[in-house]
């Protein structure tokens, strides 16, 4: 079993346990544990869970009647600005993967609307998307 530690500068060290849990999975867990840790009150986020590929054809179809969108990204972040509400998706994949085409579709369309969106394949890039876009951080990641 592989596990993987990530601690911060508030001093908590976090394992993470690989066994039977998807790659992207664990990927996951770790950035919104990390999100937890680093984002400030005042910003919200959520986690969408929308999968073709781990539910039968039931729950699939009824994710579709609910509203779900094929190729929506995996987490967002919102914050007022004092004048605007923004917005912030990211699509996680693990290193070697990348977005599909009706993901990179969805995408597209959502930068259209200025809504940011980014792929990222680890903590690290998560933490250098939010010093990029100036999100004040609670937390750092220590190598």
């Amino acid at each position: 079993m592989n596990n993987f530690e990530c601690t911060i500068n508030s001093g908590k060290t976090k394992v993470y346990r690989k066994r039977r849990r998807k790659p992207e999975e664990v990927l996951h867990i770790q950035i919104a544990d990390y999100l937890v840790q680093t984002l400030p009150d005042y910003m919200l986020w959520t986690t969408v869970e929308i999968s073709t590929q781990q539910k039968g054809k039931l729950q699939q179809g009824i994710q579709k009647r609910k509203g779900a969108m094929k190729g929506w990204p995996d987490l967002q972040i919102f914050w007022h600005d004092g004048t605007l509400l923004n917005v912030l998706c990211l699509e996680i994949k693990v290193p070697g993967n990348k977005p599909t085409s009706i993901q990179e579709a969805v995408h597209d369309k959502m930068r259209d609307m200025n809504i940011l969106v980014e792929v990222v394949y680890s903590i690290e890039d998560v933490e250098k998307i939010l010093t990029k876009y100036g999100f004040p951080h609670k937390a750092r990641i220590l190598s």
